[in-house]
């Protein structure tokens, strides 16, 4: 059995485990809801960059302007994935995180009803025993007294015992709950960032390899062709 400084020790642990969690998960959530808006905000500049790169392409030659659009249209097909990333991430990940706040926040009430518990068991068996100290040096040979201070010691013990293993177990269901969250929780924002990213791989790598294939020397050609045709259709007109 625990003596009062072991008792002190393990209460305070669980007090201070308590409110680190209490405290990490509203950061995290906090954190994870400030990451999806900067994805957004990503979302929203790429689209925009996109949208750049259509008027641009509007003003060149045949192959880029082919591959600028493809460019563009890369950039519109990430921020599409980028965007079912959010929902997701924001679905399963943040209101889950958020779910399970309520739900240890319930749990925590619990746990400090059965600290309190606790406590008051070991301030009972403390009083207890200093009441058949007493008995013991008062009493003298009255065995009596000291009998009835030696049960309700024992009885004393016994409330610690209980609430002991009823704190223990209110503490282990709290801790592989948390653990399970926080795994299923991370698993959820891996996942969604790995399918996201690799999608962009994708599109990016096809958009790179379309737009290196681009045939710069016949954009060129085209270019001084024109650039003929215009002067020659001067010259007509100046004639």
């Amino acid at each position: 059995m625990l003596g009062s400084g072991g008792s002190d020790d393990l209460a305070r642990w669980i007090k201070k485990r308590v409110h680190n969690t209490e405290k990490c998960f509203a950061f995290f959530e906090s954190e994870l809801g400030g990451y999806l808006r900067n994805q957004g905000r990503t979302r929203e500049k790429n689209l925009k960059i996109s949208g750049v790169l259509k008027n641009i392409s509007d003003l060149e030659t045949p192959n880029l302007n082919a591959a600028l659009e493809n460019v563009a249209l890369a950039f519109d097909a990430v921020e599409q994935h980028r965007k079912i990333m959010i929902d997701r991430m924001d679905v399963r990940a943040k209101q889950n995180l958020h779910l399970y706040k309520i739900i240890l926040a319930h749990k925590i009430i619990i746990l400090k009803d059965e600290l309190k518990l606790r406590e008051n068991a070991v301030t009972k068996e403390t009083k207890k025993q200093q009441a058949l100290e007493k008995a013991t040096i008062k009493s003298g040979i009255d065995k009596t007294k000291i009998v009835q201070s030696q049960l309700e010691l024992a009885g004393a013990n016994q409330e610690v015992v209980h609430s002991n293993l009823a704190l223990t177990e209110h503490v282990e269901r709290f801790e592989t709950q948390k653990m399970l969250d926080i795994k299923s929780i991370l698993e959820e924002i891996l996942y969604s960032e790995m399918v996201f990213h690799a999608k962009s791989l994708e599109l990016y790598s096809e958009a790179k390899n379309i737009l290196q294939a681009a045939n710069i020397e016949e954009d060129i050609e085209y270019m001084n062709e024109r650039l003929k045709f215009t002067h020659e259709e001067d010259l007509i007109k100046k004639q």
